[in-house]
């Protein structure tokens, strides 16, 4: 895999994939293992009584102990057309469930067993995408994402969603990045505060991004540069489930893989480091959820105990973040309706000249 720095004007596009690279998606395919059948006992707490429909889209998310993620998670999602949440609750017992019982457009769900024996929320989400229904599209999400795109305030997202059917593609890649505040140890999330005002900067460069076989892939920003970490950054929060939908590679590669390679027309605004950001891991830490023993909060917690005072900006990388604009401006994605414009302006042109002959 041959990768390029990112942000770049020139990496974020649909790239030409040539026939080794469709044979290579296609042998990794055969190679990807279904998930193991699970007697998840999924059951039903509160029941929405606002109106979905079959051309809404539903935000599905898994939460434990996110009672102040809450208020601005699903303010954000209003706002960009969410018509139903469909949530999961893993035994939280902050007030998340008495919250979210409280609201009307959410659907409550428990289930019988742990995250990490719902292989980290994959049987979840496959359980609950199949019980709404297939052939419709979704946002899957954590609590603690925050997708932005062009104009998302103005079009809503049911209108991303369609304009991926009009070119064919099932899926938005969208990267996670990490936003932080100047100063973490004093920063606290507040429910009816959008967390990036908050945490308000992020590293602008410092990444690079490639094509495997399975998807895009991007890593670096701020877990690279001061934990030392190669997280995976990419995902697929807006996907059309169907029939040959699967999360059996996990929320990162998605399945079929072909599906993966679409033009990057969003960000993840991701939000980690706050005030009780060592009470979190050690957390993560004790519960024993997380993949491979949480190694990546181990990591984290290590960089903590060396370096209590750890600053996570710095000069050289940091920027303060301005809006979905400015992640255009930086190549962090492209414009999700120059095509649409461009498309129209033709068939005025077109319409124009049949109306001369």
């Amino acid at each position: 895999m041959n990768n390029t720095c990112y942000p770049s004007r020139n990496s974020i596009g649909l790239r030409h994939r040539g026939f080794l690279a469709a044979v290579r998606t296609w042998l990794k395919e055969l190679k990807a293992a279904p998930l193991l059948s699970s007697q998840l006992g999924m059951h039903q707490i509160a029941t929405a009584t606002s109106k979905y429909t079959d051309g809404d889209i539903a935000v599905v998310v898994p939460v434990r102990n996110e009672r102040k993620f809450l208020g601005s998670f699903l303010t954000h999602y209003r706002k960009l057309g969410v018509a139903r949440f469909i949530v999961i609750d893993d035994q939280s017992c902050d007030g998340t469930v008495e919250y979210l019982t409280a609201q009307n457009d959410v659907d409550l769900w428990r289930s019988t067993v742990r995250y990490a024996d719902a292989q980290r929320s994959i049987l979840w989400r496959e359980w609950i995408f199949n019980h709404y229904g297939q052939n419709r599209w979704y946002l899957n999400l954590d609590v603690d994402e925050y997708l932005v795109y062009q104009d998302c305030y103005q079009r809503p997202i049911t209108d991303v969603a369609a304009h991926l059917s009009i070119q064919q593609h099932f899926r938005m890649a969208a990267p996670m990045i990490d936003l932080y505040p100047g100063e973490h140890s004093c920063a606290n999330l507040s429910d009816d505060v959008p967390p990036w005002e908050i945490a308000n900067q992020f590293d602008a460069t410092g990444y690079v991004i490639g094509q495997a076989s399975s998807g895009w892939s991007i890593k670096g920003g701020l877990r690279g540069r001061k934990f030392g970490l190669s997280n995976q950054l990419i995902k697929y929060p807006l996907t059309y489930w169907d029939s040959e939908s699967s999360l059996s590679r996990g929320i990162h590669k998605p399945r079929p893989f072909k599906r993966n390679f679409g033009p990057i027309y969003g960000v993840l605004l991701h939000f980690k480091f706050f005030s009780d950001l060592k009470q979190k891991v050690d957390t993560a830490i004790e519960d024993c959820q997380y993949f491979s023993n949480a190694a990546e909060y181990q990591l984290i917690a290590k960089v903590l105990a060396e370096t209590p005072e750890l600053q996570l900006h710095d000069v050289q990388y940091s920027a303060g973040y301005e809006g979905p604009g400015q992640l255009i401006g930086l190549g962090f994605m492209r414009e999700l309706w120059m095509i649409i414009v461009a498309f129209m302006g033709f068939a005025s042109t077109f319409q124009f000249l049949l109306d001369g002959i």
